[in-house]
């Protein structure tokens, strides 16, 4: 799993019918020469939104790595990033507005209202 997961691109060749088939890997971080990510999965689902699991290595230590729900399709690859300049550095970076605003809508969406507490 580690092998596939951490593999750039791939071609597949089938039989019957005879064609080949490109793949590529969907999460941008394995592309980096600064990363050494032994294991990765990119998802999504409605509920969970964008999500990304890591084993990695961040300040000289072995990271898990799960970032779910994600703003956009590119978020939990920025959010990985700016979880691993924290770990190494102590310091953190800016996270962008869009985003900031759509953990806010999701906390008010999710939030009970007062009919709703009393019951």
């Amino acid at each position: 799993l580690s092998q596939l997961s951490t593999t750039k691109e791939k071609t597949v060749s089938f039989r019957k019918p005879n064609y080949t088939l490109g793949f590529s890997n969907t999460d941008h971080l394995i592309n980096r020469a600064n990363w050494d990510i032994k294991l990765t999965k990119t998802g999504f689902t409605n509920q969970a939104g964008h999500c990304l699991v890591l084993v990695t290595s961040m300040g000289n230590r072995p990271v898990s790595l799960v970032i779910l729900d994600a703003f956009g399709k590119f978020t939990h690859f920025a959010d990985a990033s700016r979880i691993r300049n924290w770990v190494e550095t102590g310091k953190s970076g800016s996270v962008p507005d869009v985003a900031l605003r759509y953990k806010a809508d999701k906390n008010l969406k999710n939030r009970p209202n007062a009919a709703e507490a009393r019951r």
